[in-house]
């Protein structure tokens, strides 16, 4: 019998499909997802490493100004800035803000919160600096940041990226 294309004929065998008893995946999918997730992985680690160095410098640079900013505000209402040196041990891997150290108190620094620096500012002649120290990768080795008083600048001897 002739029929049309696409209409049912009873009289025609069709091919039976393969089924399978498990109705799971096939070991090349699973090789596909496992490789889609190992390149995601091996892009997303490194950037995150870097945005968290960066977070965390950022943590130093907020600190650095508001001190700066006492040191200014000080000086410009009892004519001298004031002497507080980097005594405290670096924070493993956060520890609190040393605000009962006198020269803190006089500056009237208040950082609420843990810290993963230790703080200090040196004066001079010239003026002060402000020095931040901690580790930003948990590696083990000290970044160090620097505030120049006169500038506002901060410089730092380890590169964030």
């Amino acid at each position: 019998m002739v029929t049309r294309r696409g209409a049912y004929d009873p009289g025609v065998k069709v091919p039976a499909t393969r089924v399978t008893a498990a109705g799971g995946f096939t070991l090349i999918e699973l090789c596909y997802v496992v490789t889609v997730i190992t390149v995601l992985t091996a892009v997303t680690v490194p950037v995150y490493d870097v945005l968290l160095r960066r977070a965390r410098a950022h943590e130093a640079h907020a600190v650095l100004h508001d001190v700066a900013h006492a040191q200014l505000r000080h000086h410009r209402d009892r004519g001298t800035y004031v002497d507080c040196p980097v005594a405290d041990p670096v924070p493993d891997p956060t520890g609190r803000f040393p605000v009962g150290r006198a020269c803190w108190k006089e500056l009237g620094v208040i950082v609420e919160g843990e810290v993963r620096f230790r703080y200090g500012t040196e004066t001079s002649d010239e003026g002060f600096t402000v020095i931040g120290e901690g580790d930003l990768d948990g590696d083990g080795e000290t970044s160090r940041f620097v505030l120049d008083g006169r500038t506002m600048v901060i410089t730092t001897d380890r590169e964030l990226e």
